[in-house]
């Protein structure tokens, strides 16, 4: 199966899963005050921020390893063929080559590094928070602490030993809190299997191992609200914490099942004979055998300390990098959600979860599931010297995000304030709201092409070009978060001033301002990512052109010399690059950039139909009529989307027709 049908797949079982859990969390908040959902919105940010942070940099330095035997030079193409297998080869993923003992075992004791940076995580922000008494950070132990408790009890009061003072004193008041931590644990645990099945693009499996525990923790949330009420603070703490608890343990059991080994189990999880194929090759005789490995099943029976701690030495100023990237990630992503987790009102925290939840949907269904196929497809491209191909990728990879974003510009924009009244009750659609969403749709092709471009980038980026990269979302992130508190800071005096007026009809415009600064950060992070990719004279970590070459096509080659062979295919490039010298000359050029542009044609088709539902009234045969007129300009004007729509569906036919 070629990648494109693979993405297709993925995207099309991903929407189809999280249509599922989209209507569970919406049966959830109908259940829910806006105050009782901003304590789960507490929890999910500490959990994916410290998830995110300790697990991005590894995948990232993971994603560049090559699972597969080097091929001979004999095997490679001759440079006048090159051109016109890029095509062929970019709607192929199929690799027959053998893989590597070697390399898999590498991937699995890197990925295992993700739990002990979860536990250096999950401490710092609780010393950082309890040592400065600044609440800035997320912090479990401070929320805990914010919410009413009963008056401590004397160990006259409670019956039995010390032992059980200890626990009615001291652990149960923050025993949600303890959950929540354990589960951000076992969470952690299934990196390793996630890491395999990335590198094998089974986008698919990732995308219902999401839908299981989500809607794991969905259903237990919703089963324990009506099983039992939500009187103190305390039990509503419990019940979202027991959420999470459930969608750890059902991430981790599912991967462990499909890495089994036993066909009746990995078959109808979505595995495949090639994931069955590595774990026979990991599991060989040849490797070193040990006590662990009979009693811990694939693939942590192939964790090793010093295998772990070797491959981190050798990938240190990687990982390095991509940590502090990650770092700064976090605050440019998700600044807004953890400074309003921190500052903001419980129900500022609801509504804004409403509506990034309802607006982001589309990021979760289509464009969440195209970067990380991406990043892995590209990053394995560059690792094999195919830096042509991935670039080509990227080029109609943009096209589709905007496509598909701007289409929730032109028709969800106008249907904000009946998705919102329909979906929710009248008690969400306030007009701050119902702005908040529109203005949220407006930015999906902005976030479209930038979560490309930043995954491009990180893919392809030389550790010199990582660097820059930081030293600029550096400065960005920290002007972002500053002015992220300064918002916040301002709303709750703005709003503090209209409760000693006694004005009850006021709204509290937090949501909104947010969603503004979110949007303008996405502008200036997009400026800041085509600067480094067009005006760098840093080339891609793939290998470097020849100057004879540089007239024939500034992006799309390599030069075939054997050491830029070898340095591209090794993963430790990093730290042999140094003392090489680069060609000079930019990741991206006007040539290149030229093929993702749209047809001025259509541009000015998307501008008419815009501007026509804008200054029109709402009804739902002028939103058919939009949608059928804006997807047949796109099939009419490109003429490379059109033939990715025509190959998938060929294909999937053809593979119907064999299987039937």
């Amino acid at each position: 199966m070629s990648f494109y049908n693979r993405l297709a797949l993925a995207s099309g079982l991903n929407f189809f899963l999280r249509s599922i859990t989209f209507i569970l969390s919406l049966y959830l908040t109908r259940i829910l005050l806006p105050s009782q959902s901003g304590v789960g919105f507490i929890y999910t940010v500490y959990v994916d921020l410290v998830i995110y942070i300790a697990r991005e940099a590894i995948r990232s330095v993971v994603y560049r390893i090559n699972l597969r035997s080097q091929k001979n030079a004999s095997d490679c193409p001759s440079p006048q063929h090159k051109d016109s297998e890029n095509l062929r080869n970019i709607f192929s993923s199929d690799d027959n080559s053998f893989f590597s003992r070697e390399a898999i075992r590498q991937v699995v004791n890197l990925s295992a590094l993700s739990v002990p940076l979860v536990l250096i995580v999950m401490a710092a922000l609780e010393i950082c928070v309890s040592v400065t008494g600044l609440n800035i950070l997320p912090s479990l132990l401070s929320n805990a602490q914010e919410t009413i408790l009963p008056p401590p009890l004397t160990q006259n009061q409670v019956q039995g030993s010390r032992l059980r003072y200890f626990a009615a004193q001291f652990i149960i008041p923050i025993l949600p809190e303890l959950i929540v931590w354990f589960s951000t644990i076992v969470r952690s645990l299934s990196e390793p299997c996630v890491a395999l099945v990335h590198a094998l693009d089974m986008m698919h499996i990732v995308v219902v191992a999401e839908f299981a525990s989500i809607a794991g923790r969905l259903l237990t949330t919703i089963s324990m609200v009506h099983f039992y009420s939500l009187h103190s603070s305390w039990r509503t703490r419990m019940i979202f914490a027991l959420g999470q608890l459930v969608c750890s343990l059902v991430n981790i059991v599912y991967y462990g099942l499909l890495c089994s080994g036993r066909p009746f189990l990995w078959r109808y999880l979505g595995g495949s004979t090639t994931l069955d194929q590595l774990r026979a090759v990991s599991l060989s005789k040849s490797v070193s055998q040990g006590w662990w490995r009979g009693i811990l099943p694939f693939p942590w029976c192939d964790i090793e300390y010093k295998k772990m701690a070797l491959t981190c030495a050798s990938q240190f100023h990687l990982l390095k990098s991509f940590f502090f990237e990650s770092l700064l990630r976090v605050a440019l992503s998700g600044g807004e959600s953890v400074a309003l987790s921190v500052m903001g009102t419980a129900t500022d925290r609801g509504i804004y979860q409403l509506i990034i939840n309802l607006g982001s949907t589309v990021v979760r269904l289509v464009f969440h599931v195209w970067e990380s196929g991406c990043f892995v497809r590209w990053s394995q491209d560059v690792a094999r010297g195919r830096i042509d191909i991935a670039m080509d990728l990227l080029c109609v990879m943009l096209r589709l995000a905007f496509y598909l974003g701007f289409s929730f510009t032109l028709i969800g924009s106008q249907m904000a304030p009946f998705i919102l009244k329909t979906l929710y009750s009248s008690h969400w659609t306030s007009a701050d709201a119902i702005y908040s969403l529109k203005c949220y749709f407006c930015s999906l092709p902005l976030t479209a092409i930038l979560g490309l471009l930043e995954t491009f980038l990180r893919a392809v980026a030389s550790p010199a070009m990582l660097r820059r990269l930081q030293h600029v979302m550096a400065a960005g992130s920290f002007l972002y978060i500053f002015a992220c508190y300064l918002l916040l800071r301002y709303c709750n005096k703005q709003h503090g001033d209209l409760d000693k007026k006694d004005n009850a009809n006021h709204e509290s415009k937090t949501v909104v301002y947010l969603i503004a600064a979110s949007i303008a950060n996405t502008g200036c992070r997009m400026c800041c990512v085509f600067y480094l990719l067009t005006c760098s004279n840093q080339r891609p970590r793939g290998g470097y052109r020849k100057k004879s070459d540089l007239h024939h096509d500034a992006s799309l080659s390599l030069s075939g010399d054997e050491k830029s062979t070898r340095d591209s295919s090794n993963p430790s490039h990093s730290n042999t690059g140094a003392g090489e010298e680069a060609e000079h000359g930019a990741i991206l050029t006007i040539k290149t950039l030229k093929k993702a542009s749209i047809s001025p044609y259509l541009m000015g088709y998307l501008v008419l139909l815009l501007t026509y539902n804008a200054f029109t009234p709402f009804s739902f045969p002028k939103v058919i009529a939009a949608g059928i007129l804006y997807a047949a300009g796109i099939l009419y004007w490109d003429n490379a989307v059109f033939s990715f729509f025509q190959s998938t569906l060929t294909s999937r036919l053809a593979h119907n027709g064999k299987s039937g």
